[in-house]
């Protein structure tokens, strides 16, 4: 699988989590392994929109944090 092949199938799965635009790129920078505060920074936005905005894509995934979405992001991708 190619890194664009890799991206699309990525943003696949945040489409049908149905995440808003800015859920879809907190969680890109989740993915990349950036920090609440790094995401913020970058966002120009507060450290707890960021919180918030990662417990929506949580719930929306139904998982409990960043190791599991990602864990089921994986699963889901590659099986």
């Amino acid at each position: 699988m190619t890194s664009g092949e890799f991206s699309a199938v990525v943003q696949d799965y945040f489409d049908t989590l149905s995440l808003t635009p800015a859920e879809t790129e907190v969680a890109w920078f989740l993915l990349k392994g950036m920090s609440l505060g790094e995401i913020a920074t970058l966002r120009d936005t507060r450290k707890g929109t960021v919180k918030a905005q990662c417990t929506a894509i949580y719930r929306k995934a139904g998982v409990s944090g960043k190791s599991q979405l990602f864990s089921q992001l994986v699963e889901d991708v590659l099986m």
